[in-house]
């Protein structure tokens, strides 16, 4: 079944400047509509069609509804033909959503030069391009026929309600200032785990099975809390005033890395089991797996479910975690360790994520620990 609510929290990961105006907004299933629409502080959408999108694409479409408040591009028309002024505002937004790392969904409008330009001064461009009629005979009939979703339902004054907090952001500093917002979630969230004492808990079973609250819970969090943003440079190019632009693209990842003690006798079932249950956990995350024991032998993918299959398990000598600790690197956001804990701490704080199989209890420094039953980690399908 169709949860809006899983898209909307899987938004304010990718965009936390939406924060400010989520909680007034309202989400109304209306599978009488082809795609979604918003009449000011009410996004109407289609489930069914939603059903048929990636999670990406699901964002994508929320994302643009929210840019368009975000942005005021509702009082922002003003005598402006509106036809014209909805094409326009649609160009920047998308291209603004793709610099940010989202796909376009099929049917919308792909401008790429629209991302250098405010919704003004593209509204003056589309305006005077010689084939602007056909175009708007064009954009009438792909909003009829295609995923692009209607403004008909537009409301200037219930939408000028919602953007209080919203001074200042436009197209050009929007992407920047949501980059910091990213930022400092990530950093609020990282000083919260370094100021908490070491906890311990048990870890219940793994595999298609259910785990218990504190395991699943935990890394649910940790997962929506932490998103990395890395911005690259691209596309450069020189403005009117011979000034170097630098258009930032923001690569969204992860960045979960989970290191495996293969010391002495470990079996490939559990350390399997194990994988799958963090697969689970990650559903549609990838995912960097690495082997270690007094060496690291390299981090291999883990995108999809039988990558566990080919996974190859490394190493079978004694236990170093200081390599371990070492090993991750520096823009991993989830760290975890899978060991039976037979050996000296690491001599640094850190904010890993131990699961311990086995009897024997550790006490590292800074991070969480949790303990479970080797005889509870049962591999569910095919293992090698």
């Amino acid at each position: 079944m169709f949860n809006i609510n899983s898209v909307i929290d899987r938004t304010l990961i990718y965009f936390p400047i939406f924060k400010i105006l989520i909680n007034n907004i309202h989400f109304i299933e209306n599978n009488g509509i082809k795609t979604a629409c918003i009449n000011g502080d009410t996004i109407y959408y289609n489930s069914s069609f939603f059903q048929t999108l990636t999670k990406d694409e699901q964002v994508f479409i929320i994302a643009h509804e929210l840019m368009h408040i975000t942005l005021k591009h509702l009082s922002r028309l003003e005598e402006r033909d509106m036809e014209i002024w909805n094409y326009a505002t649609d160009a920047v937004i998308n291209q603004i959503l793709r610099k940010n790392g989202l796909p376009l969904v099929d049917g919308v409008i792909d401008c790429p030069d629209a991302l250098s330009f405010s919704a003004e001064e593209y509204y003056e461009i589309v305006k005077k391009r010689p084939d602007c009629e056909d175009l708007m005979s064009k954009y009438r009939h792909d909003e009829q026929e295609s995923t692009i979703a209607t403004h008909e339902h537009w409301n200037k004054e219930l939408a000028e309600d919602l953007t209080e907090g919203l001074s200042g952001v436009n197209e050009y500093n929007i992407t920047e200032i949501n980059k910091k917002l990213i930022h400092d979630d990530n950093q609020e969230y990282t000083n919260s785990i370094q100021e908490q004492e070491p906890i311990t808990a048990s870890l219940g079973s793994v595999g298609n099975a259910s785990p218990i609250i504190d395991w699943k819970s935990f890394l649910q969090r940790k997962k929506k809390k932490v998103f990395s943003a890395d911005y690259n440079l691209h596309n450069g190019f020189f403005d009117e005033e011979g000034i170097y632009k630098y258009p930032y693209e923001l690569i969204r990842k992860s960045n979960i890395e989970i290191l495996i003690d293969t010391s002495g006798s470990v079996d490939d079932k559990l350390v399997k089991a194990f994988l799958q249950e963090c697969k689970n956990i990650f559903d549609d995350y990838a995912i960097k797996v690495g082997c270690f024991d007094t060496n690291f032998y390299g981090f291999q993918e883990i995108k999809q479910r039988n990558d566990l299959d080919n996974f190859v398990i490394e190493g079978r000598g004694r236990t170093d975690f200081n390599v371990a600790v070492n090993s991750f690197s520096k823009k991993a956001s989830i760290k975890i360790i899978f060991t039976d804990g037979c050996a000296v701490m690491p001599s640094k704080s850190s904010d890993i994520l131990w699961v311990v199989y086995g009897n024997i209890k550790i006490n590292p420094l800074g991070g969480k620990v949790f303990y479970v039953d080797p005889n509870s980690l049962t591999l569910k399908g095919k293992s090698r």
